[in-house]
């Protein structure tokens, strides 16, 4: 394997990590300044809505961050960003270079049919574990960086465990 294909792995696989273990959209996870993080813990305004989010990622994941070679193409203040283009191209580009992937990969379903990776089913991952492990739509919405509980509720709501009887009744009383 050639070296520049070497470095492209290991860049793929530190934003595909910290996209599913943050749960931050494809524009806000390339655009993280190195200078955020802080421990497992970094802020940002997410880009879609200016919304202040606090993420706290695994260690794993911040070493694979701050184990990425220089770039020349890369700003030494951020991860995968260059601090010219505009951040609708970038994340063009890397929507691009997933689907490279996914045409490599030739990824199927139980029938045959191709399955198509994209780099939402990271935030959805991410959504749908913390709601499984108990985690409230109002929490989720909140890590997600939602305006409304709505768009959380419309996206998620099939995956909230239903609360049993027993324990509605015993909170009520």
């Amino acid at each position: 394997m050639s070296r520049s294909i070497y470095i492209y792995v290991w860049v793929l696989r530190a934003l595909i990590e910290l996209m599913r273990w943050s749960g931050l959209r494809i524009s806000d996870a390339l655009t993280v300044a190195k200078n955020r993080i802080v421990g497992n813990r970094f802020t940002l305004r997410t880009i879609k809505n200016g919304t202040k989010l606090t993420v706290i990622l695994p260690d794993h994941v911040v070493t694979a961050l701050h184990a990425l070679p220089a770039r020349p193409t890369i700003d030494p203040r951020y991860f995968f960003w260059s601090g010219k283009s505009e951040i609708k191209s970038l994340t063009g580009q890397w929507q691009r270079k997933l689907g490279r992937l996914n045409r490599y990969l030739s990824i199927v379903d139980y029938e045959g049919g191709p399955l198509q990776f994209h780099s939402h089913q990271l935030r959805d991952t991410f959504a749908v574990e913390h709601l499984l492990a108990g985690t409230s739509m109002q929490d989720l919405s909140k890590m997600l960086g939602q305006k409304s509980i709505r768009v959380t509720e419309k996206h998620y709501a099939p995956w909230v465990r239903p609360v049993p009887r027993d324990r509605h009744r015993s909170a009520q009383q």
